[in-house]
């Protein structure tokens, strides 16, 4: 017994010197790491590429958790019951809160899509000229692309509030989402939400399709595929949770690839009325 406890407290020890060297190393510090201008509008971008691909990955888990009749999952009895509930809030949860950070509308801290829609032309060709260099494209193929995102980023990139007053759909659902993210999962409410499945599906597959156009560019090096198989992979990974999940995939009939070249290319008034309005019927949602 002696020896159980004297090995106890050995633990306890080196995990709590562990614990202060950790709270030593990530302590608050007046030094922040500086970006320059092209720096914040590659990081950004990279952010969203980043943030597209958990929303796509939670989509389906939120669609088939979000059943009404409880206890669909594979695994019975009430455990099943309460994994379902908890994996329909975690994922709409972090879905809202991705949608948030890449739609955020302050412009303080730089890397935020409002910041980036002020992004100036120089800088912008500083950027696409990185991405040039390092995807084999030419230089114009990515200074369109990057001016398109940020039109987007302009048309998108506001407070709830605003959003909701906008004419698009895509706006509207972004309003939603991010008026979700600030109330429900910052802190408790008793508020009511206006979050529909149809405006979850328009957000990630729009957000799909713009990390897309980023990917193409900046990780040109992954198969121009990455979205469609992270679809399909998202997919059978919640029907082995949820045998009964709905078979209709977002990109089951349509290359990502394809389409989301096709945005920036054919100009930005196409561009934005696929993502603001057309990707539902598109996609054949709705």
């Amino acid at each position: 017994m002696e020896n159980l406890i004297d090995s106890f407290i050995n633990y306890q020890s080196r995990s709590e010197l562990e614990l202060s060297v950790r709270a030593e190393r990530m302590k608050p510090t007046k030094e922040y790491l500086k970006l320059d201008p092209k720096e914040k509008s590659i990081q950004f971008l990279r952010g969203v590429d980043s943030r597209a691909g958990f929303a796509l990955a939670g989509y389906y888990i939120f669609i088939a958790s979000g059943s009404e009749e409880m206890n669909t999952t594979s695994i019975e009895g009430y455990p099943g019951a309460v994994l379902q509930s908890y994996l329909n809030r975690s994922s709409l949860n972090n879905i809202s809160l991705a949608c948030r950070k890449v739609f955020d509308h302050g412009i303080k801290g730089s890397l935020t899509g409002a910041f980036f829609a002020k992004t100036k032309d120089i800088v912008l060709e500083q950027h696409a000229d990185y991405w040039s260099k390092s995807s084999g494209k030419s230089f114009d193929e990515a200074l369109q692309a990057l001016r398109f995102l940020r039109s987007f980023f302009g048309v998108c990139s506001k407070s709830s509030s605003n959003l909701l007053l906008e004419e698009s759909p895509l706006c509207k659902r972004i309003g939603f989402l991010k008026q979700y993210a600030d109330r429900a999962a910052s802190h408790l409410s008793l508020d009511s939400y206006e979050v529909d499945v149809v405006d979850v599906f328009h957000v990630v597959a729009s957000l799909t399709l713009v990390a897309e156009i980023i990917r193409s560019f900046d990780r040109s090096c992954v198969e121009s595929s990455f979205y469609n198989d992270l679809d399909e992979a998202s997919h059978s990974s919640a029907k082995a949770i949820f045998p009964n999940i709905i078979e209709h995939r977002l990109f089951e009939n349509i290359s990502v690839e394809r389409q989301a070249r096709l945005c920036w290319s054919r100009g930005e008034e196409y561009g934005l009325h696929v993502l603001l309005r057309q990707v539902p019927y598109a996609t054949g949602f709705v």
